[in-house]
């Protein structure tokens, strides 16, 4: 079980691209373990995504990368990022939504944030990201 769980939530969800919650203000360094999403209202639109960010700064993996390493494919194209997490269309809940894009920790002092990237029609969402403290 994870020693701390960072809540994000937001009832009703008007527009796009906006912060969720609370910011938390890490006082230990902290080692990622899970994120989570829950919705009483599922995307009916396409995947709901997120984002968490600490000190501005995704800590969630780049999806398009991963997809292409699986593949063993060699990308040379340049796109955006994708690094969301997803609730997918028609789930109310997720309860592996991402992977992160490293095993660094959260450092003692940093902001943590979540970002609604695209709702796609969810409501009443909560997301949760479980830290294990670094014993130190």
């Amino acid at each position: 079980m994870a020693d701390k769980v960072l809540t994000f939530h937001t009832e009703k969800v008007d527009g796009n691209t906006a912060y969720i919650g609370a910011a938390y203000y890490m006082e230990a360094d902290c080692e990622k373990v899970a994120v989570r999403i829950h919705a009483a209202t599922a995307p009916n639109n396409g995947d709901a995504q997120f984002d968490i960010e600490v000190e501005g700064a995704s800590i969630i993996r780049d999806r398009k990368d991963y997809v292409i390493q699986q593949m063993g494919v060699a990308s040379t194209f340049n796109q955006a990022a994708t690094t969301t997490i997803i609730l997918p269309k028609g789930d109310n809940y997720e309860e592996m939504a991402g992977d992160f894009a490293s095993d660094a920790a959260i450092g003692e002092g940093s902001w943590v944030r979540c970002k609604l990237v695209n709702a796609n029609g969810a409501n009443n969402i909560t997301v949760q990201l479980e830290l294990d403290a670094i014993d130190g």
